[in-house]
């Protein structure tokens, strides 16, 4: 039984050693860089890509406020706006038909 014990630890301590090496790893396989700033206006969607609030668009690497003209609403992704009824969409504004 004896014998049975000192495999097991030293497996544990092979697979500790086995982890410690895999962790001191990690920086030089990319995953520990600082991810890309996220700008104002803007949420960390997963690990390093963010995306621009409800109500702005990405330009480049800022998020811009999207412009509602007269008669027009941000539509429910708040990613563009859409005309109130009875207008329609022309030169990025709303007209009257």
């Amino acid at each position: 039984m004896h014998g049975r014990d000192s495999k097991t630890l030293r497996a544990w301590a092979v697979l500790r050693l086995l982890l410690a090496l895999g962790v001191g790893l990690l920086p030089t396989l990319g995953w520990a860089e600082d991810p890309a700033p996220v700008p104002d206006h803007a949420y960390i969607d997963s690990v390093d890509h963010w995306k621009c609030d409800r109500g702005f668009k990405r330009v480049a690497d800022q998020c811009e406020e999207i412009q509602v003209p007269e008669h027009a609403f941000l539509e429910y992704t708040g990613n563009r706006w859409q005309c109130e009824r009875g207008y329609k969409r022309g030169n990025e504004q709303c007209l009257a038909p």
